[in-house]
């Protein structure tokens, strides 16, 4: 991109604005006339480019960890539902068969 060109499309306000985020050498270099304030806004515009783009790219990496871990707890559930209803439908059979077989106790 060319950041000065985009640098000196900016309204008044703008401009202020972006001057006012800079940090580092830049108010320093800016204050003692080495660079013009052109040549500023589109170092300024370029740094907060890259700091955006790594902020991008942490953000999806940590949205892709969350989802992998939600994915692999939502696994882990289902997992343990299914092995319970196994459980289930095998401890109720064998004790429907156990109370069918039974012979009635006579009383005295």
């Amino acid at each position: 991109m060319d950041y000065i060109a985009r640098a000196k499309k900016l309204t008044k306000v703008e401009r202020e604005r972006v001057l006012s985020r800079m940090e580092g050498k830049l108010p320093k270099q800016l204050h003692k006339d080495k660079i013009t304030v052109e040549k500023a806004i589109a170092l300024q515009l370029e740094i907060e480019d890259g700091q955006l783009t790594e902020w991008r790219e942490k953000m999806a990496a940590m949205r892709a960890k969350d989802l992998a871990k939600k994915l692999k707890e939502k696994a882990k559930a289902d997992a343990k539902l299914a092995k319970s209803s196994k459980d289930e439908s095998t401890a109720k059979t064998p004790a429907l068969k156990k109370a069918a077989t039974k012979t009635p106790v006579k009383s005295k």
